[in-house]
């Protein structure tokens, strides 16, 4: 067999592993890589969708505990004042009953951080976002 014969069946034999491994890729690889693609896209959709959801109930708890912070701040103040205007409420105090009652009103939330409160334990004061404070009465230590 001479060499100028070879060249074509080289080239009809490379020819044909090519259009078989093109077939193979066609009918085989190719629907799956489609397949595969559709399913990624499917569940990109899904996790976007329940990704807004929960940002969607996070934004919402984040409403309600804020409108509960409002309401709870709003009720201490009027507490405060309706303390502070009562009849007596300018006389002294002997300094016993005082610091026992600044310390049990140190003991709720709404007061652990004031000024007072704060000279009183030598905590560092803090806003409620640092402390991680809910809305709760309870007192964090």
């Amino acid at each position: 067999m001479k060499l100028a014969d070879l060249v074509p069946r080289a080239v009809a034999a490379i020819a044909a592993l090519l259009a078989v491994g093109f077939l193979i890729w066609w009918l085989f690889v190719r629907p799956y890589s489609a397949e595969q693609a559709a399913v990624g896209a499917k569940v990109d959709a899904s996790v976007s969708a329940r990704t807004a959801d929960a940002a969607g109930v996070a934004l919402d708890t984040r409403v309600e505990v804020s409108t509960e912070h409002a309401e709870s701040d709003a009720i201490t103040e009027e507490n405060d004042r309706a303390i502070h205007q009562a009849n007596g409420a300018e006389l002294p105090i002997g300094g016993d009953v005082d610091d026992a009652g600044r310390r049990a009103l140190c003991l709720r939330a709404a007061y652990q951080y004031s000024a007072w409160c704060v000279a009183l334990s030598g905590a560092a004061p803090r806003d409620r976002a640092s402390r991680g404070d809910a809305g709760s009465n309870a007192a964090v230590e």
